[in-house]
């Protein structure tokens, strides 16, 4: 797939293609974060919703028949029914590139700025063959229902099932539109056949900005909120209507609560019994435990409770319970991931990471390195921004150990000694941000020219040299 961004921000205009693993890497103040949070939320829920929202309303100069014809046939007949392999086949690329186009509109309030401009701003998405394979969208299931009331008659149902391409609309009787308007049905049909679409290129978008670090303390010590009501809870946490954040700030401490209130160790395993993908989405928790953080981290209570916090016990302290506050600030940085792997992945989930090396130490940067390839090899996506050589010069490694012959024993060379780390380089792009523009800078070896971190190093050794 192939972003085109023109206007936006420190960026005047780049075409990027995002591969499983995206990694973005430049001075500071170059458009790094701005754009990949930009493309996660085009990508992901939050660029679905407000299509869907502006397609139901009117305000889009664009028509998709089938939906229109749905809606008219529920009307008339009270029952419709939508292929979505054939919708895709035909519209796929057209609506990705549409949510792009609409983004300028809402970046402003997504990124949590009052003051930056995006009138100029144009996104464009180019879908390739591969982003999309038809398996996601026949796998889908929808079974929604849409009622006046929480308690009334579902008077209008959807149904689709694994394995069956279309999507059925019914309604529970006759006089439709006595009970609300033509603009509720269309806003059903719409958001429930655009999702799908949709997550067949990600199932969901989790954002990890630089700000998690500090929200491990606030979002996940229940004894900064210690209230008896999970409603309570909730409110307290997301405060976006008393501060104006940033979504992407918003969807992470959404992300926290969420699992906090919900997120239990019975259900996840009950999931890994029926799908071996989440299995190893539990082993890679304990990896990255076991061999970087060197300890285990999880919710005091391994069943829903609003006021359940995280506690952490260290490999050599053993029976003692550490709360947020005072763990280290690796232990810190690394715990979202951990939560999202014990109790939120599932495949094909885009990670959208900002500066991964932050508050680790250079080996640990590495070994996290080799983490983010094998979380690519178990079916994840990865966009990061990084300022760190020895994350851009590890990868290299791990792209060159991935065209070796005899992997098993190349891997005892490296930190995690695991062959799963090493990552074909066809999974891999790298774009430096500089001059206003992104340039891609691997090559067709699997080398990354990461000169913007040699420049400095060498300018300082030149200082060395004449001190």
């Amino acid at each position: 797939m192939k972003v085109t961004i023109k206007n936006f921000g420190a960026v005047r205009e780049a075409e990027i293609e995002l591969k499983p693993l995206t990694v973005f890497v430049g001075p500071n103040n170059t458009g790094k974060t701005w754009t990949a949070n930009i493309i996660s939320a085009i990508l992901g829920p939050y660029g679905w919703g407000k299509y869907a929202n502006a397609y139901s309303e009117g305000k889009v100069p664009f028509s998709y028949p089938p939906l229109e014809d749905a809606v008219k046939r529920i009307l008339e007949e009270g029952n419709a029914k939508i292929d979505l392999v054939k919708f895709f086949e035909e519209f796929g690329s057209a609506y990705f590139n549409n949510v792009a186009l609409l983004a300028p509109q809402w970046t402003q309030m997504f990124l949590g700025t009052r003051l930056a401009s995006f009138k100029e701003t144009e996104f464009k998405i180019a879908l390739q063959n591969q982003d999309i394979e038809i398996k996601e969208i026949l796998d889908s299931t929808v079974n929604s229902k849409f009622s006046i009331s929480k308690k009334g008659e579902a008077l209008l149902s959807a149904l689709k099932e694994s394995g069956d391409t279309s999507l059925y609309f019914f309604t529970a009787g006759s006089g439709i539109l006595e009970k609300f308007p033509v603009r509720a049905i269309k806003e059903f049909i719409v958001s429930l056949v655009f999702q799908v679409i949709h997550r067949a290129l990600y199932n969901f978008v989790y954002i990890f900005p630089a700000e998690r670090t500090a929200f491990a303390i606030l979002a996940l010590s229940a004894k900064i909120n210690r209230k008896t009501d999970a409603d309570e809870v909730i409110k307290n946490d997301l405060r976006a209507d008393k501060i104006f954040l940033g979504d992407p700030i918003v969807m992470l401490m959404n992300t926290v609560t969420q699992m906090r209130l919900i997120g239990s160790h019975a259900a996840r395993i009950e999931q890994a019994k029926n799908d071996k993908r989440i299995e190893n989405y539990l082993k890679l928790a304990e990896i990255l435990q076991n061999n970087i953080l060197e300890g285990h981290l999880d919710f005091s209570t391994p069943e829903p409770d609003p006021l359940r916090e995280v506690v952490f016990q260290p490999n050599q302290g053993k029976g003692v319970d550490l709360d947020m506050p005072i763990v280290s600030s690796m232990v810190k940085e690394l715990s979202m991931f951990v939560l999202y792997l014990l109790y939120e992945a599932k495949p094909n989930d885009l990670l959208v990471i900002d500066e991964p090396e932050m508050h680790l130490h250079p080996e640990a940067q590495a070994k996290f390195t080799e983490f983010l390839a094998m979380l690519i090899n178990a079916g994840l996506n990865i966009i990061i921004t990084t300022h760190s050589p020895y994350l851009v010069d590890h990868l290299i490694n791990l792209v060159k150990a991935a065209e070796h012959n005899d992997q098993e024993t190349l891997k005892e060379k490296f930190f995690l000694k695991r062959s799963d780390a090493f990552i074909p380089k066809n999974k891999v792009s790298a774009y430096l941000f500089e001059e206003n523009t992104a340039k891609n800078i691997m090559d067709e070896t699997g080398f990354i020219d990461w000169e913007t971190f040699g420049e400095v190093s060498d300018r300082i050794m030149q200082l060395r040299l004449e001190l």
